[in-house]
């Protein structure tokens, strides 16, 4: 955590005027929340072409303001210029609250440089009640000390009502996770159909295509092989089902790869290679499906 803090105060303190033709503007939306309510950063970078731009992972999440999810950034297509990174994130103090961002790294030209962000405010309203600052608390009471015998008999109640809320919450997980691995074929199928009906590649989207379309396919994993967790590295999951039969391992992990490229550079992202990409994710869930059907069924 040092460490991280201690390159987002390097990096504003290099950073400075931003380099000809780059302009940055942000705004947060609402600008007005009550505490806990989830707001909207959007940042816009307007960039020459042939530049190479790495925004902030998250906000500075020492401050008053915690990051919900990482950055989302949407290249321009090949009229525009303008980057668009999204930043969702909760706002915990009430008043006036400044929403800090490390500064954009740009690259032009093989020269490297950092440009400031503006920190736009979002107000945080209260959710106590107009006049609880006139609300007089109460004396405080006497503190009560319990024989010895009591203690025991007290301790002896709480473990209880720990031990049965640990097995009621143990039960409930475990038919919570029945119900999800009821049928992980046909939950990857039902998102493959929504990410087509969303046709991102249609709006300029190709990269938020593949990055989509390969966490349907981690999510089918993590239920078909639970070794292949859902937070695990690409190289970690093809690891967890290298022996698993049903999986075609070097499909999946040249795929998760390519994925994770565009992820990281999503401006080499284009049409075609989201579609195909998006196709084999599908083609390698319903492979997977049927080969452990039939291994099911040679069991039998």
């Amino acid at each position: 955590m040092h460490v991280v803090v201690a390159a987002i105060v390097l990096a504003f303190q290099v950073a400075g005027a931003p380099p000809a033709g780059v302009r940055v503007n942000a705004r947060i939306a609402p600008d007005t929340v009550l505490v806990g309510e989830p707001v909207t950063l959007t940042v816009w970078v307007t960039a020459p072409e042939g530049a190479v731009l790495t925004f902030p992972v998250a906000v500075d999440s020492t401050g008053n303001i915690e990051p919900l999810d990482p950055v989302s950034v949407v290249p321009p297509d090949a009229n525009g210029d303008e980057y668009v990174a999204t930043y969702r994130l909760l706002a915990w103090r009430p008043g006036d609250t400044p929403v800090p961002l490390p500064p954009v790294q740009v690259f032009i030209a093989g020269r490297s440089s950092f440009v400031n962000v503006p920190s736009p405010r979002v107000f945080v309203r209260t959710v106590l009640p107009a006049d609880s600052a006139l609300r007089v608390p109460a004396a405080a009471r006497e503190i009560v000390v319990l024989p010895p015998s009591r203690v025991f008999l007290v301790v002896g109640i709480l473990s209880a009502l720990a031990l049965v809320a640990l097995v009621a919450w143990l039960v409930q997980r475990r038919a919570r996770t029945r119900v999800v691995e009821a049928d992980p074929h046909g939950a990857a199928q039902r998102a493959f159909g929504r990410l087509t009906a969303l046709d991102l590649i249609g709006a300029g989207e190709p990269a938020r295509h593949v990055t989509t379309a390969s966490d349907i396919l981690r999510d089918f994993l993590a239920v078909h092989n639970p070794a292949a967790a859902r937070g695990l590295t690409t190289s970690e999951i093809v690891a967890a089902v290298s022996e698993d039969p049903d999986v075609p391992v070097r499909r999946v992990e040249a795929l998760l790869t390519a994925a994770d490229e565009i992820k990281f550079t999503p401006e080499r992202a284009d049409a075609r290679e989201a579609e195909a990409i998006a196709a084999e994710a599908e083609a390698i869930v319903s492979e997977t499906h049927r080969s452990a059907r039939r291994h099911a069924g040679a069991r039998k």
